[in-house]
């Protein structure tokens, strides 16, 4: 078995680009075992104080007041991504991470909310609108 390490890019079925600028063209058919190690933005695993995203200016100053409520200070930024307004939370100190994590989306007894894109796009956020009407 020949092991080699790859750098490249998903192109089209069966083509991945390596960063060399050459082609790998995968036969059908053919059996892979492939490693993928990628960076992803993911606006609510915590890091880089990063907690919930949303293209929702309302819901980002809602559940940063909900944040407050529970004592979690909390720093709402914008960005544009994909030419779209994103609304990220950010947790200023690392040991209230994990709290505010669990309040906005992981705990049963948070609240439990979905990121956006979850939903089809341009859809409301279910969840939200879920817990607005429920408080």
């Amino acid at each position: 078995m020949v092991k080699k390490i790859f750098n490249g890019f998903y192109k089209d079925i069966g083509v991945i680009e390596l960063e060399n600028g050459e082609k790998l063209e995968i036969p059908f058919g053919t059996s892979l075992k492939i490693n993928i190690e990628y960076d992803e933005i993911d606006f609510n695993n915590g890091s880089s104080g990063f907690v919930w995203a949303t293209h929702d200016k309302d819901q980002a100053e809602t559940i940063l007041s909900a944040l407050q409520a529970q004592g979690i200070n909390s720093e709402i930024s914008q960005e544009k991504l994909d030419g779209t307004n994103l609304y990220y939370l950010k947790i200023p100190d690392v040991s209230r991470i994990e709290p505010a994590i669990d309040f906005i989306w992981r705990s049963k007894e948070g609240l439990k909310l979905k990121p956006d894109w979850h939903y089809p796009a341009g859809k409301p956020n279910e969840s939200f609108e879920k817990w607005t009407k429920n408080f």
